[in-house]
């Protein structure tokens, strides 16, 4: 058995007719990564970015709220949040849906965030007899996307909260 050669940084291997390896197995899409779209990356959207929470926080400055999250619990959307409050020192106002398949450590990463940071949480219990009986239906129908039910049911929840968030600020 042959086994192919790996770059020590990307998701590539030998079978691509076009890469090739350095003495460390650093392939050349890697270095071509580093030198042409990485600074990009960062210094295009960083500015973006900067420039977005600047019109945020000064169209918001009388307001409670300077914007809304949505967290799961989980590693993603927990340090969106974090970097939210720490690094780019805005206010948001945190949601959480919860569908029924939150776990303890989920829960445990929300309410932890919430406490330390010193933020307000609202979360909507999703009814979980009707969520089931919609993601059955999607089962059965043989569809490929399973989650189409509950993202449907998430983007609803958080539009009838953002219309009440607005009303009552």
């Amino acid at each position: 058995m042959q086994i192919c050669k790996v770059c020590k940084y990307l998701v590539v291997d030998e079978t691509d007719p076009e890469v090739y390896f350095d003495e460390d197995n650093v392939s050349n899409y890697y270095y071509k990564y580093k030198e042409k779209i990485y600074p990009n990356l960062i210094s295009k959207n960083s500015s973006i970015l900067e420039k977005k929470i600047l019109e945020i926080k000064q169209r918001t400055k009388k307001d409670q709220y300077d914007c809304l999250v949505g967290v799961s619990g989980g590693l993603d959307s927990s340090y969106m949040l974090h970097k939210i409050v720490v690094d780019y020192n805005l206010r948001p106002l945190v949601f959480h849906v919860d569908a029924g398949w939150n776990s303890e450590v989920a829960i445990h990463n929300i309410n932890n965030l919430v406490d330390k940071l010193g933020l307000d949480l609202y979360t909507e219990v999703m009814n979980w007899e009707e969520m089931r009986e919609f993601q059955l239906a999607f089962f059965k129908s043989g569809l490929p996307q399973l989650d189409v039910p509950q993202d449907m049911a998430f983007i609803n929840i958080l539009y009838k909260f953002a219309y009440w968030a607005l009303c009552v600020s």
